[in-house]
């Protein structure tokens, strides 16, 4: 696609980007601090809603199975492997609980403690008033993915991006099988009214600012589908809580993102960003399946229109980790700190430069510097 850089912003958008490790110190008290030992885990607790049923109480791992049950709340608590995690720009292990009983070099769920409605609702108001920033980040998972991976890439994605928030997993009836993709289909379209009821309650009765939602492949036909229903709500419009808008590698066809979710999207006060890519070869697949384009498949080309942020990270990663880049794509975590911690729009992002195509201008993912199993430490 054609492309009209001025070479004097990319100059300087180079100039930004050289300099982001020195942005992101800015605050960082100038008096000398001693060396810190990094261990080899730290622990990253998760709160999360379900409606999948509970299969195994004894093994976090396999607590919650595929099958479909009432709504359970809790907390699942993940020990993050440093030497696996940390290649973020801005991670910042300190800011986590060190495991100091039999640590181990990988990412593992550890427990999960179940709590009432009521008690879940109380907790998360407190973490809430606790957290350096008022907000929630809601994750919704793709297909083929089981409660404890689930759980996992949530810990991953608020570790890397150094969310200041609460981290919260939505985590609907997959089968956790790549075999079974029209099972989660249905699955997740009768789980669409648990999660909508899951976020009116954040933005109504809950204690916070801001509530955050990401999701990510087919997750994210549930929550386009819940904010249809969120938007002709009144006492959510009354006070609208949500803040960014976030779609990675969205497996929805474009006609009917178009007809049934733009023009509502563009009306929001919320910012939406979508993240694609042209080497995401399940959603290629998921082309061929649909006989519908994915709006996350920039393999013909990238999906722009007004209103929305489109962020293409094909430069910055390889078709083994397109779909998933999220939880692991050092790139794509700077820009989420920037995007989800700063709310700045993509132009004002270090980590994108501008491309103006045909199409319209949407944005490119662009690398970040060094990337240090050692995240610095930049807060007083």
């Amino acid at each position: 696609m054609p492309t009209h850089h001025n070479t004097a912003v990319i100059h300087l958008r180079r100039f930004a980007l050289a300099c982001l490790p020195l942005a992101l110190t800015a605050c960082a008290s100038t008096t000398p601090r001693p060396a810190q030992t990094v261990p080899l885990q730290v622990l990253v607790p998760i709160l999360y809603a379900t409606d999948r049923d509970i299969v195994d109480t004894a093994n976090p791992e396999k607590f919650y199975g595929a099958g479909r049950a009432d709504m359970s709340y809790g907390v699942a608590t993940v020990a993050l492997s440093t030497r696996k995690q940390g290649e973020s720009a801005v991670a910042d292990w300190s800011r986590w609980q060190a495991r100091d009983t039999n640590p181990k070099n990988r990412n593992e769920l550890l427990s999960i403690d179940t709590m009432a409605k009521r008690t879940f609702g109380q907790y998360l108001d407190s973490k809430v008033a606790d957290a350096a920033d008022r907000s929630v980040l809601v994750y919704i998972h793709g297909y083929s993915r089981k409660f404890d991976t689930a759980a996992r890439n949530m810990a991953v994605l608020a570790y890397e991006m150094d969310f200041r928030g609460v981290p919260v997993l939505y985590s609907w009836p997959s089968k956790g099988s790549p075999l079974a993709y029209a099972d989660d289909a249905e699955s997740l379209q009768q789980s669409t009214a648990h999660l909508l009821a899951f976020l009116r309650e954040l933005v109504t009765e809950r204690d916070v600012d801001t509530v955050h939602v990401a999701a990510h492949s087919m997750g994210n036909r549930g929550l386009l589908k819940a904010l249809v229903k969120l938007v002709q709500d009144q006492d959510v419009n009354a006070d609208w809580k949500f803040g960014e808008i976030v779609l990675f590698a969205p497996d929805v066809g474009e006609v009917t993102f178009q007809r049934q979710y733009l023009p509502l999207l563009q009306n929001l006060e919320s910012r939406t960003t979508i993240y694609v890519s042209a080497v995401d070869v399940p959603l290629r697949t998921s082309t061929k399946v649909n006989s519908s384009r994915r709006i996350g498949d920039a393999n013909e080309y990238v999906f722009v229109v007004d209103g929305i942020e489109t962020v293409d990270i094909t430069t910055v990663t390889r078709a083994i980790g397109a779909h998933s880049a999220y939880r692991g794509n050092p790139e794509l975590q700077a820009d989420l700190y920037y995007l989800i911690n700063q709310r700045l729009p993509a132009d004002d992002r270090p980590t994108l430069l501008p491309v103006d195509s045909e199409r319209g201008r949407y944005w490119s993912a662009r690398e970040v510097g060094p990337r240090n199993l050692d995240p610095p430490d930049r807060r007083p």
